[in-house]
C-alpha cells in the first residue's frame, strides 16, 4: 500500500466507483504460476496429432498450423469431427482445474466488489475457481440464455466459451465475431461514457486470435475509453489504435496491472472515510477527532500491506453488501 499505483490506474478509480469499469481479460492473465495455462502455440502443438487423427492426413502436413489453422481445416474437410476437437481442446491443458493465480483472484475481488465487469477471452476456469475459494459465487457465462439463467451468482462472459462445456468453445477465427457484439451489449451501460480495458490480449493473444481492427470500433461505439494493458503494444494494436496507441497503452503485465487497480481502490476507500470524517469534524470535533487519529494510525498499519489483503479485510468486516455490490466505495462501509 506503501507504493503509488501508476498515475493511469489510479485514473481508473473514478470510472470503477461509477460502475463503468470493464476488464476485457486474455491468455496473458493465466500465464502466470501458478495457474500456468498454456500460450496458444501450446496448445496447437498438442492438439496437431489429434487435428491429424481426425483428418487422416500425415502430422507433417499440419506443421507450423495454429489452433484457428486447425479448426478450419476441421471444418473444411470434415465438418462433422469439430465436435470431437472441441473435447479434445477443452481437455488439452487443465483449463477446468486450473490453479488460480493472482491475477484470477484479484478479478474475483473486484467483481465482488461491484466495481469491474468482466470479459474474457479464456476457456479456462481460474477465474470461478478463484471466486469459490474466495467464498465468491462467479459462474461463466458464454450466452444471453446462460445470463438469464442465473441466480445470484455474478457473471463472467467468456466469448470464447468455456472448457466446462466444450460444445461452446469457438475454435475458429469465424466463429469469434458474434459472442464479442454479445458480451458488448451485456455490459452496455458499464461502457456508457466508461473505460474498457483490455489485459493480456496482446503479444500472447488468445488461443484463435482476436480481430483487434474489429474490436476497437466495437468496444468504442457507445463512447467508451479503451486501455491496453501489456508489457509490449503488439503491432496488431498499434494497428488497430492508430495514432492512439501510446496514451492508449499502459505498460505492465496483468499481475501488475490488476495489483496496481486493488491498491488504488483500497486508498480511495480510506481517503473517502478520513474525508467524510473531516466534513463533520466542526460539529463533533472531540469524537471525530479520535476517528481521525484511528484512520491516520491504520493507514500506517496498512503501509505494508497489499491492496488485495485491505479489500478482502475491508469486504470481511461488511454483513449487509451482496455479492456485486460495493462494500469499499460507498457510504455505509465507512461506519
Amino acid at each position: 500500500m506503501s507504493e503509488d499505483p501508476r498515475a493511469a490506474v489510479a485514473e481508473l478509480v473514478q470510472r470503477a466507483r461509477q460502475g463503468r469499469l470493464v476488464l476485457y481479460t486474455g491468455a496473458g492473465l493465466s500465464l502466470a504460476e501458478p495457474a500456468a495455462g498454456p500460450r496458444s502455440w501450446q496448445l496447437a502443438d498438442r492438439l496437431r496429432p489429434a487435428v491429424a487423427e481426425l483428418l487422416g492426413v500425415d502430422l507433417e502436413t499440419l506443421a507450423g498450423d495454429n489452433l484457428e489453422r486447425l479448426g478450419a481445416r476441421v471444418v473444411a474437410e470434415a465438418a462433422d469431427k469439430m465436435s470431437e476437437l472441441r473435447r479434445r481442446a477443452a481437455n488439452a491443458a487443465p483449463f477446468c482445474t486450473m490453479e488460480p493465480n493472482y491475477g484470477h483472484e484479484a478479478v474475483a475481488l473486484l467483481m465482488r466488489e461491484g466495481v469491474v465487469k468482466a470479459v474474457t477471452a479464456n476457456w479456462d476456469l481460474g477465474i470461478e475457481t478463484a471466486g469459490t475459494r474466495l467464498d465468491i459465487k462467479i459462474a461463466g457465462v458464454t450466452t444471453a440464455l446462460e445470463r438469464a439463467a442465473l441466480g445470484q451468482q455474478l457473471p463472467l462472459y467468456k466469448v470464447h466459451g468455456c472448457a466446462s462445456r466444450p460444445e461452446t468453445l469457438k475454435a475458429t477465427r469465424e466463429e469469434v465475431d458474434e459472442p464479442m457484439k454479445w458480451a458488448r451489449a451485456e455490459v452496455q451501460q458499464a461502457l456508457v461514457d466508461g473505460t474498457v480495458v483490455f489485459i493480456g490480449l496482446g503479444t500472447i493473444g488468445a488461443y484463435v486470435s482476436e480481430p483487434f481492427d474489429e474490436l476497437v470500433p466495437l468496444w468504442r461505439a457507445a463512447g467508451a475509453t479503451i486501455k491496453v494493458v501489456d508489457p509490449e503494444l503488439s503491432k496488431a494494436w498499434r494497428e488497430a489504435l492508430g495514432d492512439d496507441a501510446d496514451g492508449v497503452h499502459i505498460d505492465a503485465d496483468a499481475a501488475e496491472f490488476l495489483d496496481d487497480l486493488l491498491r488504488a481502490i483500497a486508498r480511495e476507500a480510506l481517503g473517502q472515510a478520513a474525508q467524510r470524517i473531516r466534513v463533520i469534524q466542526d460539529e463533533q470535533a472531540a469524537w471525530t477527532r479520535t476517528m481521525l487519529d484511528g484512520i491516520e494510525r491504520l493507514d500506517e498499519a496498512l503501509r505494508d500491506a497489499t491492496g488485495q489483503a485491505v479489500l478482502r479485510w475491508m469486504r470481511d468486516g461488511v454483513t449487509h453488501a451482496r455479492d456485486g455490490s460495493s462494500s469499499s466505495t460507498t457510504r455505509a462501509s465507512n461506519r
